[in-house]
């Protein structure tokens, strides 16, 4: 690819900002100025040496780009400037104009920016030595002695006010709390060493006289059970919050969470062996009437299974989840009609090779804002644009569709039915075992009947094979509440 450009003058310096994908060159008046390989993660400002000033010439001029593409789509965009607004930071940064200058300028503006700009020139280079998907420490140690903090005067970044210190913040704190040191104590662990002040606030987080914490933990996971917390708002346990439907049990709770050792495991099966959790959904007249939202659990609240829920319970049942785990996320099919969505869809969404990865948890399924996982979209997976503190059940005829039409459910639906004819016999002996599997439960004489009959029907009248009617019949299965509702 080539373009041409002109100029009536030649520039003191050049700089060439590109993104690209693999392997590029640029070619300027047809003398190579630029290569790299691999691709960017962002646009690089790339500020070109002598050599490219060299073959720059008044009137025309030739920009020529080669690409390599092994695989994939391939997207390249450059654009060079000619300018002289950073010829006098690179004189800086390399010492021509001699350390005095630099000094001068670090005492007006009270910032080295001869120092900074150099780094950055490094760190811009390191980066584009970096391979794509490196994972990256978010948190950069800098030794035992952390660095001041000051107040930013009016919100920017280089004007600083007064020096302030680690504290416990004021609205949190009780009368009688300890004030935390300034100076945290150093953690010197597998030869490195950090300031210590991160462990100091995990030590405060779980501290025995900060009760708050375990509160909010027992909380969620009361939450995560019966669709609403103690506190039905929460993340929100001040006073513009919910007040606690039970006091006395969130206080119960936390008090035993904390002494049995902050164990979520051992938090899930109290409340799982608890009378509450194991009540049924059905209702009562006259509580219904007194307390229609179920405010004092009176009864279990039906809840639909959580989209990665419903997701893996099919899995499980039909035989297909994959319970590998750890690894990186992965990528299963999805509708050619929602990949359509994307100008580059085999690179944001590129289907993992390994077909058992397709049947992976939906844990590990990678969540993308731009282009969402169908089913998983379909039944509420929360939005990773905003923070969700609880989930909202939605029921819309989206799902219906999902649950009848798509090809996830409905491969899904032949390899159960597969799955129930494994259980050999006849037809009714099969239709038994896969509502015995999908409800975990045994199935009623009624039950089964109906399934045969229905199966029946499809064959004397919709025409269809033995197998097909089954395979229908276990798409009905995964259909049905039962399935779908946690009762």
């Amino acid at each position: 690819m080539r373009t041409t450009f002109g100029l009536s003058a030649i520039p003191d310096s050049l700089t060439l900002e590109i993104y690209h994908d693999e392997e590029v060159e640029v070619y300027l008046n047809g003398h190579l100025v630029y290569e790299a390989g691999g691709y960017t993660i962002d646009y690089e400002i790339i500020e070109l040496d002598e050599k490219a000033l060299g073959v720059i010439q008044t009137g025309k001029n030739v920009v020529a780009v080669h690409c390599r593409n092994s695989g994939g789509g391939q997207n390249i965009d450059l654009s060079l400037r000619t300018s002289s607004s950073t010829a006098g930071l690179q004189e800086m940064a390399s010492g021509k104009k001699g350390k005095r200058f630099a000094a001068e300028v670090k005492k007006s503006l009270g910032r080295d920016l001869v120092s900074e700009y150099a780094a950055t020139l490094k760190e811009i280079s390191e980066w584009r030595t970096k391979k794509p998907g490196e994972q990256l420490n978010v948190v950069t140690e800098r030794g035992e002695k952390a660095p001041a903090m000051h107040v930013h005067l009016r919100g920017s970044a280089h004007a600083f006010g007064e020096e302030v210190y680690p504290g416990l913040p004021a609205v949190l704190a009780s009368s009688d709390s300890e004030p935390l040191p300034v100076e945290a104590i150093p953690v010197r662990e597998d030869g490195r060493v950090s300031s210590g002040r991160r462990l100091q606030l995990a030590n405060w987080i779980v501290s025995p006289d900060n009760v708050i914490t375990p509160r909010v933990m027992v909380n969620r996971i009361w939450q995560h059970h019966f669709g609403r917390g103690i506190v039905p708002s929460s993340s929100d346990f001040g006073q513009l919050g919910e007040k606690p439907t039970h006091p006395e049990l969130l206080d119960w709770l936390a008090g035993q969470f904390v002494e049995k050792g902050w164990s979520m495991k051992e938090m899930h099966r109290q409340i799982l062996h608890s009378k509450t959790y194991q009540m049924s959904s059905e209702p009562n007249s006259a509580n219904l009437a007194s307390d229609p939202q179920n405010d004092n659990f009176w009864r279990f609240s039906m809840r639909r299974l959580t989209a990665e829920e419903l997701r893996d319970t099919m899995l499980s049942v039909t035989g297909s989840l994959n319970p590998e785990t750890h690894g990186e996320w992965v990528f299963p099919p999805v509708p050619p009609e929602v990949l359509a969505t994307s100008s580059k869809p085999e690179q944001v969404w590129p289907i993992s090779k390994n077909e058992e990865d397709h049947y992976r948890r939906s844990l590990y399924v990678h969540v993308k804002r731009s282009l969402r996982y169908q089913m998983l979209a379909d039944f509420d997976q929360a939005d990773t644009d905003t923070a969700c503190a609880v989930r909202f059940a939605t029921t819309v005829p989206t799902q219906a569709l999902t649950m009848l039409n798509s090809s996830f459910v409905n491969d899904q639906a032949i390899i159960f039915a597969d799955r129930m004819r494994e259980a050999g016999g006849n037809v009714r002996e099969q239709i038994a075992s896969g509502l015995q599997l999908a409800l975990q439960r045994k199935a009623t004489d009624d039950e089964v009947d109906y399934l045969v009959t229905f199966q029946e029907s499809l064959q004397s009248e919709m025409k269809l094979s033995a197998d097909e009617a089954l395979n229908r019949v276990a798409l009905l299965a995964l259909n049905l509440n039962e399935f779908i509702y946690l009762d």
